[in-house]
């Protein structure tokens, strides 16, 4: 039976995947609270089968468990959006997870969120060379921002930065480095500096 992206991607919201629509059934509740978005989210006691479906997403499978109840299938929603080439933003202010397609842009360079991508750098000051790793985490297709990591000798730092067909530019959020940096799109390679500091990031 072939998923599509879009009822994959729905079944992890709790629509249905292979049949029937969205849950309508309610089991007895047994508790309930509300949410910091001001709905009330009920605890209920239901016939819940784990593991009844065995998922894959183009034909590599899910390592976590799935669960079936009145003919809706719950899968793990990050692990199976990150397979699909997208990213999830949970806020544990609202309780709410945000699903973050890939866009035009990243496909067209070639980039792949929770990828990490490999440079080097080098210190011009003091002659030092070494090599770095970026890895987008999340991003933005409407403003083609995005949060990443950022690795340098040993250290992991979290960056923020913003996307084009022709730069990349960044932000160290400990550190308060920007890095700005120009595609090279014959190379596939964006290269820059910060500060007296060379970079260069490949997307091959």
């Amino acid at each position: 039976m072939k998923i599509s992206k879009k009822s994959l991607i729905s079944g992890a919201l709790g629509l249905s995947l292979l049949s029937g629509g969205i849950g309508v059934y309610a089991g007895t509740v047994i508790d309930q609270y509300k949410t910091p978005r001001g709905n009330i989210a009920t605890v209920e006691k239901e016939d819940v089968h784990k593991n009844r479906i065995a998922l894959k997403v183009n034909g590599k499978a899910v390592s976590k468990s799935t669960w079936y109840s009145n003919n809706t299938t719950y899968v793990p929603i990050r692990d199976v959006a990150e397979m699909l080439g997208a990213s999830v933003n949970y806020s544990s202010a609202t309780m709410s997870a945000d699903i973050i397609t890939s866009s035009k842009l990243l496909t067209q360079l070639g980039i792949k969120l929770q990828v990490p991508y490999y440079g080097t750098y080098y210190e011009a000051y003091n002659g030092l060379r070494g090599d770095i790793q970026l890895k987008m985490t999340a991003f933005n297709p409407t403003t083609n921002t995005f949060e990443g990591q950022l690795t340098v000798r040993s250290s992991v730092n979290k960056v923020t930065g913003k996307l084009s067909e022709t730069k990349m530019t960044f932000t160290d959020v400990k550190t308060g480095y920007v890095y700005d940096l120009n595609y090279k799109a014959s190379e596939s390679k964006y290269v820059g500096s910060q500060g007296n500091t060379d970079i260069t990031i490949s997307l091959k």
